[in-house]
């Protein structure tokens, strides 16, 4: 599974920007409509296309992430732990 692929189609549909090209240094900078309503619909929609459940420390965490890196390395560990 492609993290960073999957990610980036996330960001893409909660943005509706189809444009926006989604790399490990994407921050919520490069787009415009990337506040913090669209970061609880993308923590929400990688949930349910990972099949993943984040615990309240590792939305902190999300939320914190400086960028999109930082969010795949998140969850590459995260499944790599169970």
């Amino acid at each position: 599974m492609d993290i960073l692929n999957a990610i980036s189609e996330i960001i893409s549909d909660v943005l509706d920007e189809d444009e926006l090209v989604v790399t490990r240094d994407t921050t919520a900078d490069h787009a415009e409509d990337w506040d913090s309503l669209a970061q609880i619909q993308i923590i929400d929609a990688i949930e349910k296309e990972l099949a993943i459940k984040f615990s309240l420390s590792e939305i902190e965490q999300l939320n914190q992430a400086g960028n999109v890196g930082d969010t795949v390395d998140l969850i590459t560990r995260k499944l790599q732990a169970a």
